[in-house]
């Protein structure tokens, strides 16, 4: 059955049966009428905003956002193309808030949009939905949940939490703080863009599962493990895919053929990325040999190459090394930020390593040959070494010479640590092995 057409009431005024209003309301209702917050967020972005504002006062809660206007016809139309499967984003994620507005114990919820001088707004309220002339000055889209008498529903401060916290950064900010609203995980994080696609990637941590953060029109939709090749790099991702189908409470990513297209696509992004990274390692690394002859630096080193520094951890560490070698407090003071910056990406490329080259097959792609000759590991003296030398000896000697660093001016006592195969090497370079190899 097709939903009846507006009809005029007045000069300037048009009013919608209203009949349908709660069978869709049943239909596309939110997971919790307060995400119409989500929803209308959502709108904005993909109406194409660059900046949002989010006013919420106590007598209603209002998103100002430029890109593209609501036309009257649009707004005019705006549930009664909620079911279509053609209906834009921008139009569904509007409409859909608007019900959910409606139903959160807005007294009235209101839109309105274009040029100035020839703006339209659409209303709705227990009456109904209207649509007029409004003659307010400014171009911003303006869309507004007005509430009752007794002010702001109880609720709602944690729907504005889960806002905050389900932005991507730099669209939205607090219209009465100035507040930026979103924030990325912990982490050195990179921007990509590809296929309609756009987002950060950031190094895996060691030890612990590859996290893909989920947006779709810049809210957050899911958490899940990134799992792509095993032979590709392990990355952290969040992505923001327009493509991606929503729940039918419209908070969490389906996991359908988009979803799988879109982690398929995210192999190329983590492949740019981990080469990078290896081309700016294979710079730095080798005049890194000297200052990990610091025992605190050093000490720096072990725990960022083991994964994500423990503050408290790292605090002892260093505590007994100045017990032992009597440092002073701050020794290789100045060196810190390095030293932990990438040793947590040397140790992340000799996983990387592990895996690529585990399976005892020869490089094949400008990454693998970029890794396969990278300085990822040291001698006890301080020089770097690749797999593709390391490979060498493996294969001429069986064996790799390894030894104990010191730092009291004694020469190292080498010893000679036996490997079966290309991937034992790896693995036992992944770990300690890594800085203790001979010369």
């Amino acid at each position: 059955m097709t939903d009846p057409a507006p009809e005029r009431v007045g000069s300037g005024v048009f009013r919608i049966d209203r009949r349908r209003a709660f069978e869709l309301l049943s239909r596309y209702q939110l997971s919790s009428p307060f995400h119409f917050v989500l929803a209308w967020m959502r709108a904005a972005a993909a109406a194409g905003a660059t900046a949002v504002e989010v006013d919420d006062g106590p007598r209603g809660f209002e998103l100002r956002f430029d890109g593209r206007p609501f036309a009257p016809a649009e707004l005019s139309e705006l549930l009664a193309r909620l079911p279509e499967e053609a209906c834009e984003p921008r139009l569904k994620e509007l409409a859909r808030g608007a019900l959910a507005a409606l139903r959160a114990g807005a007294l009235e919820v209101s839109v309105a949009s274009g040029p100035a001088g020839a703006r339209s707004r659409l209303k709705l309220d227990a009456d109904g939905e209207t649509i007029e002339d409004w003659l307010a000055e400014g171009e911003m889209n303006e869309v507004r949940a007005c509430w009752p008498g007794s002010g702001r529903p109880p609720g709602f401060d944690e729907a504005m939490r889960a806002l905050k916290e389900s932005c991507l950064p730099g669209l939205a900010r607090s219209a009465r703080g100035g507040e930026g609203y979103g924030r990325l995980p912990p982490g050195a994080w990179e921007p990509f863009a590809a296929e309609g696609r756009s987002g950060w990637v950031a190094q895996g941590w060691r030890g612990e599962d590859t996290e893909l953060h989920l947006y779709h029109f810049r809210v957050a939709c899911g958490i899940c493990e990134l799992r792509l090749s095993p032979a590709a790099p392990e990355v952290r991702a969040v992505v923001d895919d327009p493509a991606l189908r929503l729940d039918l409470g419209g908070t969490a990513a389906v996991r359908d053929e988009r979803f799988e297209a879109l982690t398929a696509a995210l192999r190329s992004p983590a492949e740019a990325f981990a080469l990078a990274h290896v081309r700016t390692l294979a710079r730095v690394l080798p005049a890194m040999g000297d200052s990990l002859r610091d025992p605190e630096l050093y000490a720096r080193w072990k725990v960022a190459v083991a994964g994500r520094a423990d503050p408290e951890g790292m605090a002892g560490v260093l505590l007994d090394l100045q017990r032992q070698f009597a440092l002073d407090a701050g020794a290789g003071a100045g060196g810190e930020g390095l030293v932990e910056r990438w040793g947590q990406t040397a140790g992340w490329l000799r996983d990387t390593a592990l895996r690529i080259f585990g399976d005892g097959r020869p490089p094949g792609t400008e990454l693998e040959d970029a890794l396969w000759r990278a300085p990822l590991y040291f001698t006890v003296e301080g020089l770097p070494q690749s797999v593709e030398e390391l490979e060498r000896l493996r294969l001429r000697f069986g064996r790799l010479s390894v030894g104990e660093r010191k730092f009291s001016g004694e020469p190292w006592s080498p010893s000679a640590v036996e490997v079966r195969d290309r991937r034992d090497m790896l693995e036992r370079l992944a770990g300690p092995l890594g800085d203790r190899l001979g010369s």
